[in-house]
């Protein structure tokens, strides 16, 4: 039996963030969202001199946040559970 790890979820909401690659990531709705999010900064980020990136990268890493019901980042351990990344 694997001990329980620090920050392991057992729901999945519609607002989180996979991390990793393949279609059943891409296809979560979150991951869409946070595609389209990524969009609408992407003009602004890649003209930004690299002293006012971080700003916008945390406009966007807020979005998420303050979704509702509130978006995290989350990831497959190797033990299959959902943890949450930040």
């Amino acid at each position: 039996v694997t001990p329980p790890q620090q920050g392991c979820i057992s729901d999945l909401r519609s607002t989180d963030v996979l991390m990793g690659r393949g279609s059943g990531v891409a296809a979560h709705s979150g991951n869409k969202r946070f595609r389209e999010i990524i969009q609408q900064y992407k003009a602004a980020y890649t003209s930004a001199p690299r002293n006012q990136k971080m700003p916008i990268a945390a406009s966007v890493v807020e979005l998420i946040e303050k979704a509702s019901p509130p978006g995290r980042f989350v990831e497959r351990d190797t033990h299959g559970r959902i943890v949450v990344v930040c």
